[in-house]
C-alpha cells in the first residue's frame, strides 16, 4: 500500500476542514420563513450594518448615474395579522451621500442641489398602506426633502424572517423601491442635463427591538 506523503496528508486534512466548516455553514444557516403570516409582529429597527440606500438619475440620457447614502435610519411597527397597521420611518442625512468623487460631493450638498446645511435631513412617514401580495406593500407617505414635504409611494417587499445567529434578534429582510420628481422639491439644477426623475433603491434588514 502506498503511504501518504506529508503534503498528500496535509491536503486530506484541508479537505477535511472544508467539509466540516460546509456542514457547519448548513447548520447556521437560519431556517427563513417567507409567508407573510409566519412573521413576528413587533417593533423593529433598521440593522445599519446590513443595510444599502442607493438613488439613480439619468445622465445627459446616455447612462444612470449611481450614487449612495452612507447615514440613514428607520423603524418598523409591523403585525402580520393587520399588515396595513404597518408605519414606517426614516431619515438620511443628506451630507452622507457619496458619489465616489469627493469634490462633486460637496456640489451636491451645496445651496442648488441638497442644501444639506439648511436641511441636514429628509425624513419619509407613511400615512397609509395598500397591500399588492402576501408580502408586497404599496406604503404612501410624506417625504420631506429640501424642507419640501410631497406624498410618495414606496413599494416595499418583505423577503422573510428568521432568528439571527448572529445578533440573536428575529430579523425580518427586505427590499424597497421608490421614484419621484426633484424638481417637485426645488431640486431642478441642470434639468435639461441631468433627468428628473429619481429612483431610489433600499435593501436591508430589520432587527426586532
Amino acid at each position: 500500500m502506498k503511504m501518504l506523503t506529508k503534503n498528500g496528508i496535509s491536503c486530506l486534512l484541508a479537505l477535511l476542514l472544508l467539509v466540516l466548516l460546509s456542514a457547519c455553514a448548513s447548520l447556521l444557516a437560519p431556517k427563513v420563513k417567507n409567508q407573510l403570516i409566519e412573521l413576528q409582529a413587533g417593533q423593529y429597527q433598521l440593522d445599519k450594518n446590513h443595510a444599502s440606500l442607493l438613488f439613480r438619475v439619468k445622465h445627459l440620457g446616455l447612462s444612470d448615474y449611481v450614487g449612495r447614502f452612507n447615514d440613514f435610519d428607520a423603524s418598523l411597527d409591523f403585525d402580520p395579522q393587520d399588515p396595513l397597521s404597518m408605519q414606517l420611518q426614516a431619515v438620511i442625512n443628506s451630507a452622507s451621500i457619496d458619489v465616489n468623487n469627493p469634490e462633486f460631493e460637496d456640489t451636491l450638498k451645496g445651496s442648488s442641489w441638497l442644501n444639506s446645511q439648511e436641511f441636514p435631513q429628509a425624513s419619509f412617514t407613511s400615512q397609509s398602506i395598500k397591500q399588492v401580495s402576501d408580502n408586497q406593500f404599496i406604503i404612501t407617505g410624506s417625504l420631506l426633502l429640501n424642507g419640501i414635504r410631497k406624498l410618495i409611494d414606496i413599494n416595499l417587499i418583505f423577503n422573510g424572517g428568521a432568528n439571527n445567529f448572529i445578533s440573536g434578534k428575529y430579523t425580518l429582510g427586505f427590499s424597497a423601491r421608490v421614484s419621484f420628481l426633484r424638481s417637485e422639491f426645488g431640486i431642478d439644477q441642470y434639468l435639461g442635463l441631468v433627468g428628473d426623475e429619481v429612483l431610489v433603491e433600499v435593501d436591508g434588514e430589520f432587527y426586532k427591538r
